[in-house]
């Protein structure tokens, strides 16, 4: 196998450096090809990055729901689930470098613009342990529900979302886990998860350091905490990401122990 696939890294892109290409690339009045019958959802842009979409549970409508690509299932709060939710039982998923105790339950029907899904099963906690900037969110919008679109396209500049799909009302599976991008640091290739729900580029540190033992980085390293989340803050050098190699902010944190159970 190629040595990238054998040493996946876990990384994040943040949703500015795809909004700027946007904007630099995209014609504002053009159409978008095989999105001429599409259909468009309005989001919110909150702190920046975070894409916040309208959804409905059951009866109760004008729910927020986050739309976030690194999720591999919907996630529901505890509040919202206390009036929605059956029986709960219990579970666990992997965020970054976390393991998070959770609950997976079914909810009443569920839906967000186009998509809609008849009694799926979601996990449950409080999306405040997930992120400090989950705390208003009523839900997230996972990957085993945003994966019924055969295809989506987030405009950034227009803060509208567009969907393409054969079946509007379709069962969700879980056939597409994440969205990924192969990216070559210090020449070395490397595959990246794109999570709309993390601002900034993040990379497990062991697996960098085991691809890059002479990594390559300019000034002195910065510790972070990013809510729970902590590690290191570099300036790589040769960073190429669909362009010419440039030196990048990039948060270095230790993989998760677990990976079995990881998001993609």
């Amino acid at each position: 196998m190629d040595r990238w696939f054998l040493t996946t890294c876990l990384c994040a892109i943040a949703a500015g450096n795809l909004a700027q290409a946007a904007q630099r690339n995209v014609d504002r009045k053009a159409s978008y090809t095989g999105y001429e019958n599409g259909i468009s959802l309005p989001f919110e842009l909150q702190s920046g990055f975070l894409v916040v979409i309208p959804g409905r549970i059951g009866s109760e409508s004008g729910l927020h729901f986050i739309l976030d690509t690194g999720a591999t299932r919907s996630v529901i709060d505890r509040r919202v689930a206390a009036t929605f939710a059956s029986q709960p039982k219990a579970d666990h998923v992997i965020s970054f470098n976390r393991k998070l105790e959770t609950q997976r339950t079914t909810v009443e029907d569920l839906e967000s613009g186009p998509i809609r899904a008849a009694n799926p099963e979601v996990e449950v906690m409080r999306l405040s342990e997930y992120s400090d900037l989950a705390k208003g969110a009523d839900g997230i919008l996972g990957m085993d529900l945003l994966s019924v679109s055969g295809k989506f396209l987030i405009d950034y500049p227009r803060k509208t979302i567009w969907f393409s799909f054969a079946n509007v009302e379709a069962k969700p599976v879980a056939r597409v886990r994440c969205f990924s991008v192969t990216i070559d640091v210090q020449g070395v290739p490397m595959r990246l998860v794109v999570d709309t729900g993390f601002e900034g580029i993040a990379i497990h540190e062991d697996r960098l350091r085991r691809l890059l033992p002479n990594m390559r980085t300019e000034g002195q390293p910065v510790d972070f905490r990013i809510g729970p989340l902590t590690g290191t803050c570099v300036h790589l050098l040769g960073v190429k990401l669909g362009g010419t190699p440039e030196t990048r902010n990039v948060f270095l944190m230790n993989g998760p122990r677990e990976i079995g159970r990881a998001s993609c």
